[in-house]
């Protein structure tokens, strides 16, 4: 079971510290018995035509067939549930759990003509990347040429959108 460390910003500063410090206090008395765990979330903006899907797909498919890899097309209903209040009739995805990586491709327009990145109307795929720092094969100078490599392989432009570092507890009793 995962729960997510929030801290919640207070107006009294004094409240304020008192709740880092039970955050710090929980983080060290449940170490020992649990896992501590941090992923990165990085959702890239492709700035492409929505129509140029296939093309997308094949450079994707070719830059994974290096490690043997490929993209799974999903119609998974709770997969798809994950990315609402969106609405896909699918999406591509690939988890490389020797590097620690999940790949998701959607477009940023869903099935109800709303844009995740209404801001962001150029882009019509969203590459999204999670990183689980936690995986025995995760280094940090692998993936990012991992990262690099796949974002260049996929010969189009892109901007970052979203980035998140999260913290989790892992309870694996």
């Amino acid at each position: 079971m995962k729960q997510e460390i929030f801290m919640f910003l207070y107006m009294n500063d004094t409240i304020k510290t008192l709740e880092i410090i039970a955050i710090h206090e929980n983080i060290l008395q449940n170490k020992e018995e649990n896992e501590l765990e941090s992923e990165k979330n990085t959702e890239y903006g492709l700035i492409t035509e929505r129509r140029e899907e296939k093309v997308i797909i094949k450079y994707l498919k070719q830059f994974l067939a290096n490690d043997k890899r490929t993209i799974s097309k999903t119609k998974n209903p709770s997969l798809l549930e994950s990315k609402l209040p969106f609405k896909y009739k699918y999406f591509y995805l690939n988890l490389n759990k020797e590097m620690g990586a999940y790949i998701a491709l959607f477009p940023n327009k869903d099935e109800d003509s709303k844009y995740k990145y209404p801001n962001n109307k150029e882009v019509s795929w969203i590459l999204q990347i999670i990183l689980n720092k936690h995986f025995p094969g995760y280094e940090q100078e692998k993936i990012s040429n991992y990262i690099s490599s796949l974002l260049n392989a996929l010969n189009c432009e892109f901007t970052i959108l979203f980035e998140e570092d999260e913290i989790v507890i892992s309870d694996h009793n």
